[in-house]
């Protein structure tokens, strides 16, 4: 049987290898954009950061994995109608 990729949001243990895709990915290639502050951040503050996105209901990280490892990721922003936001 072939190896499956999975398809799955991003959870907090996943912190340390979701920092070491995207600073590789930072270093492969200028199609995707990261955020400035990359190269500082610890574990601790990506696994916090993956909670605030976690509980937007406007913001998703999604993730794919192969045997236990993170092999791409695509993160989903809303753009709202700033009628939607206005209180």
């Amino acid at each position: 049987m072939a190896d499956e990729v999975v398809i799955r949001g991003a959870q907090t243990s996943d912190a340390e290898q979701l920092l070491s895709l995207m600073r590789q990915l930072e270093m492969e290639t200028t199609t995707i954009a990261v955020d400035e502050a990359l190269p500082d951040l610890t574990i601790t503050e990506e696994a916090e950061q993956i909670d605030l996105i976690n509980e937007s209901p406007y913001d998703q990280i999604i993730v794919a994995e192969l045997e236990g490892d993170l092999i791409g990721i695509v993160t989903l922003q809303a753009v709202l109608d700033e009628s939607e936001t206005a209180s």
